[in-house]
């Protein structure tokens, strides 16, 4: 399985079970939840090193308006230290730092992304946890909130955004929602994120066929 692509930190068999399964409740082809999942993480293997505490070029790690709010109350919900929880670090291209890291769990969702799959809402004073908004939960079953450092939760999430990003099994409408996973509708027309979209599409191909092989 490891030449199957298992030797990451979610076993080969167990992430195709989960990717149809996130399939089966969204319409997503398994693969190319998959190939966006071997993308970000390398199928769960690195979830990032830092803490949203940290600085990168004198800027903090995790957007402070945008998404630390939202990523405290995450904590609050699961009962997590956000102080030691390890999120993404910025990307770092020719020695510049890129955007903003921050990004959590197998799926690499903000806080803010996560918020609307995760039931995160804000109260008009700061943001709480909300059952009945919890798309991820209302899926998967169970009484808790979702987290994005849950597998199956995280499986879920990258099938619903690529859902509502418009993958719709063909090349055009599944690399364009990969585009919009990673830059957003506003940047997935820019040409020097067009790597994002082919590399997702090489390796949805790619998944395929081993998922076949797995299957027989």
């Amino acid at each position: 399985f490891e030449l199957l692509g298992g030797g990451g930190g979610i076993a080969f068999p167990e992430a195709v079970r989960l990717a149809q399964y996130a399939s089966g409740v969204t319409g997503v082809d398994s693969a190319l939840i998959l190939a966006i999942l071997e993308q970000e993480t390398n199928i769960g293997s690195n979830l990032g090193s830092c803490l949203f505490t940290d600085s990168r070029s004198d800027r903090p790690v995790m957007h402070p308006t945008r998404d630390e709010p939202v990523f405290l109350a995450i904590a609050d919900a699961l009962g997590f230290d956000p102080y030691t929880r390890t999120v993404s670090c910025p990307l770092i291209q020719n020695g510049s730092r890129v955007g903003w890291g921050g990004a959590m769990g197998p799926s690499q969702f903000i806080p803010s992304t996560w918020a609307i799959y995760g039931g995160i809402v804000s109260t008009g004073n700061g943001f709480v946890y909300d059952q009945s908004q919890d798309a991820i939960r209302r899926i998967n079953g169970g009484s808790g909130p979702s987290s994005p450092f849950n597998n199956q939760d995280a499986f879920i999430a990258t099938a619903l955004l690529m859902r509502d990003n418009g993958a719709n099994g063909t090349y055009a409408g599944d690399r364009l929602a990969a585009l919009r996973y990673y830059s957003g509708w506003g940047g997935a027309s820019n040409p020097a994120n067009a790597f994002y979209g082919d590399q997702v599409m090489n390796r949805k191909s790619r998944l395929a066929q081993e998922i076949q092989i797995l299957s027989n």
